[in-house]
């Protein structure tokens, strides 16, 4: 019997740090860039930034970038990135083995979204505005 209650308390831990790793569905809204980038700066800064940190583009077009990242072949988002040469912004369009549900996604997905956008930010800074972006 001590076994079963021992079974039992520690699905019951699971459980609420499971619960615990929930957070709202981070979503970078409207960044500012640096002046004098660029559209075409800006698309080439997001697309380094989206390769340093192992994200493949799906889909590409003028303004627009759906990227996706795989981990462990188990745990899969996928991110739309609308851009112009004043701002951007990233929103969760998918996701898999994330616990996506009610507006909250395992806080994974909100690490690689902050690590995204500071890169992001990293490479828009590193030049000057009359250099091309690599």
């Amino acid at each position: 019997m001590p076994s079963r209650l021992g079974s039992v308390l520690l699905l019951a831990a699971a459980l609420l740090l499971g619960a615990c790793s929930s957070k709202p569905v981070l979503e970078i809204r409207q960044t500012d860039v640096p002046q004098s980038l660029s559209q075409q700066q800006v698309e080439q800064a997001i697309l380094t930034a989206l390769q340093q940190r192992r994200w493949s583009v799906v889909e590409r077009r003028p303004g627009h970038i759906t990227a996706s990242i795989v981990q462990r072949q188990i745990l899969r988002a996928v991110i739309d990135i609308r851009y112009d040469e004043r701002s951007y912004s990233i929103s969760h369009r998918s996701s898999e083995g994330l616990e996506y549900r009610d507006g909250k996604i395992h806080r994974t997905y909100n690490n690689w979204v902050t690590y995204l956008d500071r890169n992001i930010q990293q490479v828009l800074h590193s030049r000057a505005p009359n250099e091309p972006l690599p």
